[in-house]
């Protein structure tokens, strides 16, 4: 076909070669639609177009039309009113590619480009309301597009009109159905929603109770704390709700229950669920379970308040000190009664054990200082003739100029000398006089610790120099002695008082 537009255009004889010219009258082969002179076309016999191969008898020659634009577009007008658009535009190409000036095949060619788009739009949107089950719709537009059909479309629209016509009333009662399930699963979704609201919102106070008080257990103490946890964040939930008086009501009992299980074992924490129990609204109960507190804490304070002072006795100060503050801790879970009188006493009775430790430690002091003082009064006497020790010695080494070390021959051992203004020199033999002065730590030539026998040389000269100044001396800590005796026998007196 395009090659046939092709010949149409350049307006050439296909079996000449030569233009045709406007006005002159043409044929058309009626296989392949080439353009031909009257005469060329006779003279071929037929179409000489290569492959077409259509030909001509002669004695039909008056067969055989010749064309003009008047009749092209004649014909045309006539395929457009029997709603051939495709011929009649195919026939409007053909005169066009052979005169593209001519205005009324322009025309004809636009109108019916119109009425096709037209015609292709309607069934288009037909269509698609048909897919999308919009039947009124869809009736609508098919029903239009029959004004641009031919027989045979017609008859294919008529067709699908109908299957509309029967489709309607189904889906106008598959809308109704569904309609009517829609309505019922609205309605069963606002009653479920409205059931929902009232159990899990208006009676959620109501369940939340319940499911407290299914769990009340007064046998177990763990358990009955935990309830009383409970119904306290409950009332903490539903400050001003229509249960809280119940629960409230709960608390006191379950309390009472803890007091009269625990208070002998532990009187402490049945005061504090005492204190859950109102006592406006229980007077009896309140102080039925205080009085059994204060009984159970009255006899602990008795007990402790007793080993406080067997321990004062056995002059354990410390633990008596203990014993007395877990005492006055006693007293001050219940202000205002009888056993806070009792804490001044207390009072009175932890600053004289404080006392007490005080002084202890320091006559501990004077203990230790008396045993000095007597050890110096003792060193202060004349030297005892049986301390003097007779050593028969060789100087071995001069540590010092008044420290040397020396082999004692005696025993063979190796002894230290501490000696007066005299010097002595290594391998000298010496005959002294000493006095046993204990050991003494010296390091050897090898830098090694060394313990040895201490001995000072006695010096019988300065014993009477040394008996006069010691007098002084004496009496000086016999004076100390005395005093420190004194104090002792005041804190010893301290330290009897009883509590």
């Amino acid at each position: 076909m395009k090659e046939n537009l092709n010949i149409l255009s350049k307006r050439e004889c296909q079996y000449c070669q030569s233009n045709i010219k406007l006005n002159e009258d043409y044929i058309l082969c009626p296989s392949c639609s080439a353009p031909y002179h009257k005469d060329c076309w006779y003279e071929n016999e037929g179409c000489a177009v290569y492959g077409c191969n259509y030909k001509i008898v002669l004695e039909k020659e008056g067969n055989i039309k010749t064309f003009s634009s008047k009749d092209i577009l004649t014909e045309c007008e006539y395929l457009i009113n029997r709603k051939n658009y495709t011929e009649a535009i195919n026939k409007c190409n053909a005169l066009l590619n052979i005169e593209p000036d001519n205005i009324d095949a322009k025309a004809i060619y636009n109108r019916i480009v119109t009425l096709i788009n037209t015609k292709l739009q309607l069934l288009e949107q037909g269509d698609t309301s048909f897919e999308n089950k919009d039947y009124k719709a869809a009736e609508i537009y098919f029903k239009n597009s029959l004004d641009y059909l031919n027989d045979a479309e017609s008859a294919l629209v008529n067709s699908k009109i109908q299957v509309i016509k029967e489709a309607i009333p189904k889906l106008l009662r598959k809308r109704k159905i569904n309609n009517l399930i829609i309505y019922l699963i609205l309605v069963m979704i606002l009653l479920t929603a409205g059931y929902f609201y009232y159990y899990y919102y208006y009676l959620q106070e109501e369940r939340d109770f319940a499911n407290i008080e299914k769990s009340d257990n007064i046998s177990d103490i763990n358990a009955i704390e935990s309830q009383i946890t409970k119904y306290e964040r409950y009332i903490s939930k539903y400050a001003n709700g229509k249960l809280t008086d119940r629960a409230q009501d709960k608390i006191f009992y379950l309390s009472s229950v803890i007091v009269r299980k625990l208070y002998r074992e532990d009187w402490k924490t049945s005061l504090t669920y005492l204190k859950k129990i109102d006592e406006n609204s229980n007077p009896v109960t309140h102080n039925e379970l205080f009085n059994l507190i204060y009984d159970r804490a009255n006899a602990d304070f008795k007990n402790i308040y007793s080993k406080a002072k067997k321990l004062d006795i056995q002059k354990k100060f410390s633990e008596a000190k203990d014993e007395l503050n877990r005492a006055l801790s006693i007293t001050e879970f219940f202000p205002e009664s009888e056993l806070s009188k009792s804490k001044s006493t207390l009072d009175l009775n932890i600053n004289l054990i404080n006392k007490k430790i005080s002084y202890e430690r320091k006559i501990s002091d004077i203990e230790k200082e008396i045993s000095l003082k007597r050890d110096e009064l003792k060193k202060l006497e004349s030297p005892d003739k049986n301390i003097i020790v007779h050593l028969n010695a060789e100087i071995i080494e001069e540590k010092s100029p008044s420290l040397y070390i020396a082999r004692n021959f005696d025993d063979e051992n190796i002894v230290a000398i501490r000696g007066n203004n005299n010097r002595y020199i290594s391998g000298q033999q010496v005959n002294l006089d000493c006095e046993n002065k204990g050991t003494i730590t010296i390091y050897d030539n090898n830098q090694k610790e060394v313990t040895l026998p201490l001995f000072k040389i006695y010096n019988k000269n300065f014993e009477n120099e040394l008996f006069s100044s010691n007098n002084f001396e004496k009496e000086s800590i016999i004076q100390r002695l005395n005093y420190l005796n004194e104090q002792r026998v005041k804190i010893d007196s301290i330290l009897n008082l009883k509590l």
